[in-house]
């Protein structure tokens, strides 16, 4: 077995690069802390996305084995905490965003 590491294609940066025209995109990223956060912002400009959730996996009371998750939704107009909640909670909020993104006065 090779478990030696191998690099992936950058599937948010291809859509970015590829949008058209009213696509709303929208990339997430779990990583800690506020280095992680600002990462995550950079990737709005970076990537061409409308919009990233971001995950801070450094946490053991929320995410992957809890059934509540806190975000940060970051987008051109800035940073929006979403506080702990259920998944199905979040997913309504990270919806909830992408319309915002999507009315024809957004940047």
């Amino acid at each position: 077995m090779d478990d030696r590491p191998r690099a992936t294609a950058d599937v948010a940066r291809a859509l970015g690069a590829a949008r058209r025209h009213g696509q709303v995109l929208v990339a997430f990223g779990a990583e800690s802390g506020e280095e992680g956060l600002a990462r995550k912002r950079a990737m709005l400009t970076d990537k061409n996305v409308d919009l990233v959730v971001y995950n801070d996996v450094g946490r053991d009371d929320i995410g992957f084995d809890s059934p509540d998750n806190e975000v940060v939704l970051v987008s051109h107009a800035g940073d929006r905490a979403v506080g702990k909640a259920s998944k199905p909670e979040i997913a309504r909020e990270i919806l909830d965003e992408v319309e915002r993104c999507s009315t024809p006065d957004r940047e």
